[in-house]
């Protein structure tokens, strides 16, 4: 059986540094089960990301886009979209928006950040559930 993956939540915020922190914080105590780890990609921010994010209660992963371009990730993701090897568990009202519109969409951050952790669970064929909260 092929693994799966549940997006869970997604969301964009206006928050910088503690703030930020805090509410990252916030979302991983009311999550029912316990979170295993927080990826950030760190191509903006680079080693900064490492001093808001300190002391997690559950492991900070850094990863970097990578080689392909954002239209290349997308498309792979829509794959396992079409696959049905992707869920959302309520409707992700901006994400989807601006899945629908990519990429002639006037923002595209939400798609990235959907995708990476998607193409990165069900590429090394673990399946998981997925959170997202991009800064804006």
């Amino acid at each position: 059986i092929p693994s799966k993956c549940v997006v869970e939540h997604a969301e964009e915020v206006k928050l910088t540094g503690k703030l930020l922190r805090r509410h990252i914080l916030r979302l991983l105590m009311r999550h029912p089960t316990p979170v295993q780890a927080v990826l950030v990609e760190q191509n903006q921010g680079g080693e900064h990301w490492r001093d808001i994010l300190h002391d997690m209660p559950c492991k900070l992963v850094l990863v970097d886009a990578g080689p392909d371009p954002k239209e290349v990730r997308a498309s792979n993701a829509d794959n396992y979209y079409q696959m049905r090897r992707v869920q959302h568990l309520e409707k992700l009202v901006r994400a989807e928006e601006q899945m629908v519109a990519f990429p002639r969409a006037p923002h595209d951050d939400m798609v990235d950040a959907v995708v990476a952790p998607v193409i990165r669970l069900l590429a090394d064929k673990k399946g998981g559930r997925v959170a997202v909260v991009q800064p804006r």
